[in-house]
C-alpha cells in the first residue's frame, strides 16, 4: 500500500513527453556517462501548480521502469473490463 493522499505526487498533464538517449558529464568532464532523458508535463496533486518533470536514467533501469509500468497499466485495463 501507498500513502497517496499525504505527499506531494506529480500527476500527467497535458502535453508531449520526450525521452532521448543523451551522454552527460560533470563540467570537468569525469563521470562520463550514458543516459536515458525523460521530460513530461504535470501537476502538483492538490494544485493547479505545473511543472515539467526530468528524470535521466540508466538504459536498464530504463527497460525496467517500463516492464513494470506496462504490468501495472495492463492489470488496471483488465480489471475495467471485468466491471
Amino acid at each position: 500500500m501507498m500513502d497517496l493522499g499525504s505527499d506531494e505526487w506529480l500527476l500527467s498533464d497535458v502535453g508531449d513527453y520526450h525521452t532521448a538517449a543523451v551522454e552527460t558529464m560533470q563540467k570537468n568532464g569525469s563521470n562520463w556517462q550514458q543516459v536515458i532523458a525523460l521530460e513530461w508535463p504535470c501537476r502538483v496533486n492538490h494544485t493547479g501548480d505545473l511543472r515539467t518533470l526530468r528524470l535521466m536514467i540508466s538504459p536498464e533501469d530504463a527497460i525496467g521502469l517500463a516492464e513494470v509500468l506496462e504490468h501495472s497499466a495492463r492489470w488496471l485495463i483488465a480489471q475495467r473490463t471485468r466491471g
